[in-house]
This record gives C-alpha cells, structure tokens and sequence, in this order.
C-alpha cells in the first residue's frame, strides 16, 4: 500500500511541477546591445533682412554607444503582458559651440574710441549620460510555443546629463595692450534634463528548459528635443527568467 502512496506522491509532485512552470507569469531580464541615435533634425538660419539661409543649426547631438539594463514584465493575459525597463547608456551629449560677433571699444587716444570686431564661441556639452526607463505592453502574435515573436508599444522618459565646457576667448587688441579673456555666456541647454518618449518596438522570445530563456529587442524611444522630433533607437539582447 504504501508503494502506490509514494507513487501517487511523486505524481502529484511532477504534475503540480509541471503545471506550475506553465502558469509562470513574471520574468526579469538584462539585456545588453547597442543606443543609436538617428540625428537631429536641422535648422535653417536665416538673415533677418533678406530671408536668405545663411547656415543650418543642429541643437544638441548624442554619440552611438552602448546600452545596458533590466527589465521586468508581468503576463496577464496569455498573449499579453506588461513590462517595465530602465536602461543606462554612455552616449552622453555634445553640443559643437558656435561663434558669435562682438564688438569691443578701446581707447586710441585722449576722447577718441574705437572698436574691434571679433567672434566669441558659446561654451560646449561634454561627456555625460543617458538614462531610459518606460512602461509597455508586449502583445505575442502566438500564444504557443517555445519561439514567441512580439511587438510592442508604451511611454516613458529619457534623461540626459552632461558637462558644460566654458572657453576663454582672448580679443584681439592693439599693441601694448594686455589681453583680457572673455568666458563666453551660457547659450545651451541645462546640463541634466528629462524628455518624454514614445517607445515602439518588436522582438521575440525563445523559451529555454529550466525557467530561462533569451529575448532580441529592437526599440525606438521617439521624443521631442528643442523643438526637433528625436528617434533614439535600441537594438539587444537579453537573457530572462520566469517564476
């Protein structure tokens, strides 16, 4: 009698087993790959007077880097789920300074004034970071199986950071005069800000024995910067597990 209880026991255990690694509904995931950025959308610069173009003005620019960070989704339904993602990218912002037209007056003799005309530079972004984080819905175009494709879409948020470089600009002056350094004024953005985004994407899943597996994601946070639409796009991979 007591053979068939054990056996009975061990039935329950793998059936409750296996019914249980079916109904996992949470996964956490990190993932690694690359953060591009598509470009800046740019400005033309026109003369006041004429209406000419007479340059064009890119706001601030953010360099190819990498990405890295966790997600975390919940299934609620079968062919759906709700996934949180925070990221952490090294792209950093650079803005190129631009020059702009001074006049400085001097005196060349006893009630007589003149002046020279010459370019200061705007002070520089420099290094810093990129930091993403989002809230989507993952919708599976098939409820079985171990290869599980999936798009989806969402919001959240990106926030740059960033250093600001000041340059020292020495006029020219007449001889016999000692130079003076000019600190150009701050013309640029603040060094850390926080920019809506809209966040679509597609990838898939492959399920892996023992509760694992591995995701490919490719995710385009759209957002408005200065006036101009922005596509930062993410392309990773990543390694998840389900309980």
């Amino acid at each position: 009698m007591r053979p068939k209880l054990l056996v009975i026991a061990i039935w329950f255990a793998v059936t409750g087993s296996f019914a249980f690694a079916q109904n996992e509904k949470i996964e956490v995931a990190a993932f690694g790959g690359g953060y591009f950025n598509s470009g800046f959308q740019s400005f033309k610069v026109l003369n006041p007077t004429t209406g000419a173009q007479v340059g064009t003005f890119k706001p601030v620019s953010e360099a190819n880097s990498g990405i890295f960070g966790v997600r975390g989704s919940y299934n609620f339904r079968p062919q759906m789920a709700a996934e949180a993602t925070f990221g952490f990218s090294p792209a950093g912002r650079t803005q190129n300074s631009s020059a702009f037209g001074v006049r400085v007056p001097f005196l060349v003799g006893v009630g007589s004034q003149q002046g020279i005309n010459f370019a200061l530079r705007a002070p520089v972004l420099r290094d810093g970071n990129v930091y993403l984080y989002s809230g989507t819905l993952l919708t599976y175009l098939n409820q079985r199986g171990t290869w599980r494709p999936f798009f989806t879409v969402g919001a959240g948020g990106i926030t740059r950071t960033s250093k600001i470089a000041f340059l020292q600009n020495l006029p020219p002056v007449p001889v016999g005069v000692t130079p003076v350094p000019i600190i150009s004024p701050t013309l640029v953005p603040s060094t850390t800000r926080t920019d809506m985004a809209l966040v679509l994407g597609v990838g898939f899943k492959e399920y892996l024995q023992h509760g694992l597996g591995v995701r490919m994601d490719f995710r385009d946070h759209i957002n408005k910067f200065d006036q101009s639409t922005v596509n930062n796009m993410e392309l990773s991979l990543g390694l998840f597990t389900r309980f």
